[in-house]
């Protein structure tokens, strides 16, 4: 049965030409459709309606980061000094973390179109002077890779474990991007560009992580926060990501307390930043390896579902 409520919207053509929806699925998921969208220099909205208004499931063609500048934190090493080494080259870089040497080793210790801040994210004083620092140079792009975690039970692990792991992984994650975010649209949509947002969660931001309550819970909020965001910003000019890595051979295990590494399927963090950076502009939840993406995405799917109903109720409210 064809439904013909969607439609494609072509920014030179008015009004809106309404396509089935099977059509409108045909060119989303189709690599020549989007190649012949892109040849022909248009955006693809695909309006799907739904009780009370319309939910827009959206395509975009990116050809590039279109940023200047972009922020990476935890760049010193792990999946945000794979991230920094793949973003090298397409935007100038400013990059964060705590240790010293190794951040200067990142991006094989150049210095042209990379400057370095050393910042411990933990330390309320030092998120503040990096965001002063950051929005004075107008980054147009933000990638919050910093993260900690202590394994082991909740009731014996160190206090102050804890509270650093959501001082981290939370308050500098939401704090840099309050405080970067209005800019980065702004600037976006002054040079006819687009900003970029990508927020690393993980896989285990799905379930109950035992042994890991803290760190797992965090991820929990990243994930939601950035779902949230994603569909708040829907019409802005930036692209929002949630970074789902699964098992990764990085120092953070060992730091955290187990060998994550020697975990089946674990890649390497250059695989990890890999399936970011090619999907940029084309997903919002990201998954890194195959596993994770079959075990996960219909629990993807469902949220998204519940999201707009969500969004919709809400809107719907505030118009009472």
């Amino acid at each position: 049965m064809w439904l013909w409520r969607p439609w494609v919207q072509i920014p030179s053509l008015a009004p809106p030409y309404p396509l089935p929806t099977r059509v409108g699925r045909a060119i989303s998921k189709c690599s020549a459709g989007r190649e012949v969208a892109n040849a022909v220099g248009f955006e693809t909205a695909i309006a799907r309606a739904v009780p009370g208004g319309r939910s827009k499931l959206r395509w975009r063609g990116h050809a590039g980061l279109g940023a200047a500048r972009i922020l990476v934190t935890g760049a010193s090493s792990g999946i945000g000094r794979a991230l920094a080494e793949r973003l090298e080259g397409q935007a100038d870089l400013l990059l964060t973390g705590r240790n010293t040497a190794a951040l200067a080793a990142a991006c094989g210790g150049r210095t042209e179109g990379v400057e370095r801040i050393v910042a411990d994210l933990a330390n309320p004083a030092d998120r503040d002077r990096l965001a002063a620092l950051v929005r004075a140079r107008r980054v147009d792009g933000l990638v919050n890779a910093a993260g900690l975690g202590t394994l082991g039970a909740f009731i014996e692990n160190p206090v102050e474990g804890e509270r650093a792991c959501v001082a981290v992984n939370v308050e500098a994650l939401v704090g840099l991007t309050r405080a970067l975010l209005p800019d980065m649209i702004d600037a976006a949509r002054h040079r006819g560009g687009r900003a970029l947002l990508i927020n690393v969660a993980s896989a285990f931001a799905f379930v109950p992580v035992p042994q890991f309550a803290v760190y797992g819970a965090s991820k929990a909020f990243v994930l939601s926060f950035t779902e949230a965001l994603a569909s708040e910003l829907d019409d802005q000019p930036i692209d929002v990501m949630a970074l789902c890595p699964g098992p990764t051979r990085s120092d953070f295990g060992t730091r955290a307390g187990f060998a994550m590494a020697s975990l089946p399927g674990a890649l390497p963090p250059e695989r990890v930043a890999d399936a970011a950076i090619r999907a940029i502009g084309r997903q919002t939840v990201v998954f890194t390896d195959p596993a994770t993406r079959t075990a996960l995405k219909p629990i993807t799917r469902a949220r998204a579902l519940v999201a707009r109903a969500i969004d919709v109720g809400i809107h719907l409210a505030r118009r009472r």
